[in-house]
């Protein structure tokens, strides 16, 4: 049952925006998909996903607000907040020392580390807002969803550039990224490779999710109790004093979460 209820969490959260452009290069594909990411237009974002694509996802948003726990999935989106809280609070040992993801932004970039701090918050707020409650989210589509993430995404995706011209430019997240054609559109090889797969597996465990039986009320109450559980680690990552010290609170963070949804 956890694993299914992943399932259906991943799905939920990580709807991703991507590139396209029929006669273009590889190279100029991933310059479009940057540049969309980094304008703030959800219009542009969208448009550069397959249609089926668009169509899959919004299955997903639909199927998943169908089937899922209300208070399960208010306790879980407020939980990601306070996560997200501690990131913007904890930005220059999160992002500054690459402890977390392997994102790094030079600390003498002012502006940069501004704006991750803003695109922080503004997912906290995004993921607090009533456009995630499950009522919004049965009427939803990738569409809306996107309109909401875009003022948090496009400050993430602000190019970082160095104050000090001797200070070593770090590398773009788009850099290394491999693209691929469907139906016409550029978007990332990884992407493509597996998305059916991905969105099978989704509505699959959305439609095994049944928190009206024994197991589904013994699981919702196990996953409660460990995001309970998480706010004291929460506190004690926004303390961390260094990256070092943040990535240390990250591992203790994450082990007992990876443990409970291997069960």
């Amino acid at each position: 049952m956890m694993k299914k209820l992943g399932y259906g969490f991943m799905a939920a959260l990580c709807l991703g925006t991507f590139a396209n452009a029929f006669a273009l290069t590889q190279e100029e594909a991933v310059k479009q998909w940057e540049a969309a990411l980094r304008s703030g237009d959800a219009k542009k974002v969208v448009a550069l996903f397959p249609d089926s694509y668009v169509k899959d996802a919004d299955k997903v948003i639909q199927a998943f607000a169908e089937n899922m726990d209300e208070e399960l999935w208010n306790r879980s989106r407020e939980t990601a907040a306070l996560f997200v809280d501690v990131l913007a609070v904890q930005s220059e040992n999160a992002l500054g020392g690459g402890a977390f993801m392997g994102m790094q932004i030079p600390k003498s970039d002012e502006e940069k580390n501004k704006q991750v701090r803003e695109g922080l918050k503004a997912l906290a707020n995004f993921l607090r807002s009533d456009s995630m409650g499950l009522r919004a989210l049965r009427k939803s589509d990738v569409a809306t969803l996107a309109s909401g993430l875009m003022p948090a995404i496009s400050k993430l995706a602000a190019e970082s550039k160095p104050a000090d011209k001797d200070e070593t430019p770090p590398s773009s997240p788009f850099a290394d990224i491999q693209m691929r054609q469907v139906e016409g559109k550029w978007i990332p090889a990884d992407m493509a490779k597996g998305w059916k797969e991905g969105i099978d597996n989704a509505l699959k465990g959305i439609k095994d999710m049944d928190f009206a039986s024994a197991e589904g009320q013994a699981t919702k109450a196990q996953v409660m109790t460990m995001m309970t559980s998480m706010q004291p680690m929460f506190k004690r990552l926004e303390s961390a004093k260094s990256p070092e010290d943040f990535q240390m609170q990250m591992m203790m963070l994450m082990i007992p979460i990876m443990m409970q949804m291997s069960n």
